[in-house]
């Protein structure tokens, strides 16, 4: 008896973490998106995990790079029920989807760039953004939109959220590489197990790490 009790409690418990964690999962950060930076414009090796709090790269801390790549996930909420032309400002490739739907797709930054999406509801719709930043440390990445009676102007951040299981998602890939990594780096044996090898301390995606390296590695290619 007291066994069936104490499975019952385990089982209780047990789905009441399960409510409490997806609840926390799915709860929405409001005012901003959530972003992965790539290192690489094929949108590979991730350095960096961020917050966008503004479509506007004029007012954000974005990494001072030649070439990059970028991956914004999160809401845009509708202000209006209707149809709403927005309008994008970027140096180089970018691709939106919105509500599931490639609305935009650009590599030409000398041609308008501009897409109208028409808003059934007024809520909050799926949004990603693709970014590449290729040549020079400027970057330049700016969102607008306008509809009936109201003029051009830039997105505001109350219009942007994302789910809190995004940013670990990305928090996930950005491990997950490194971890690689480490498990590739490490993996290669020892020619000389009576010497031990030289560290080499170094600076990867934004870590400090220690590497072995070891005289005369054969090639395992």
């Amino acid at each position: 008896m007291k066994l069936l009790k104490t499975i019952g409690t385990l089982v209780f418990l047990f789905s009441l973490f399960s409510i409490c964690f997806t609840q926390f999962d799915n709860d929405l950060i409001q005012g901003r998106l959530i972003a992965i930076a790539y290192d690489k414009i094929q949108f590979k090796k991730p350095f960096q995990v961020l917050e966008i709090n503004e479509l506007n790269s004029s007012l954000l801390s974005l990494p001072q790079k030649n070439d990059w790549a970028m991956k914004c996930k999160g809401y845009l909420k509708a202000p209006i029920i209707g149809e709403i032309t927005f309008y994008v400002e970027s140096d180089n490739y970018i691709k939106v989807e919105l509500n599931g739907k490639v609305v935009l797709e650009s590599t030409n930054a000398e041609q308008p760039r501009s897409f109208t999406f028409h808003f059934d509801r007024q809520d909050a719709y799926p949004l990603q953004i693709f970014y590449v930043h290729d040549g020079g440390e400027q970057t330049s990445l700016k969102f607008f939109w306008s509809w009936s009676g109201q003029e051009k102007h830039l997105i505001p951040s109350s219009a942007l959220s994302y789910q809190v299981r995004d940013r670990i998602a990305f928090d996930k890939e950005l491990t997950e590489t490194s971890d690689t990594f480490l498990r590739v780096y490490f993996s290669v044996p020892n020619p000389e197990p009576t010497k031990l090898p030289s560290l080499t301390v170094w600076q990867h995606y934004e870590q400090m790490l220690v590497g072995a390296s070891f005289p005369e590695v054969p090639n395992f290619n």
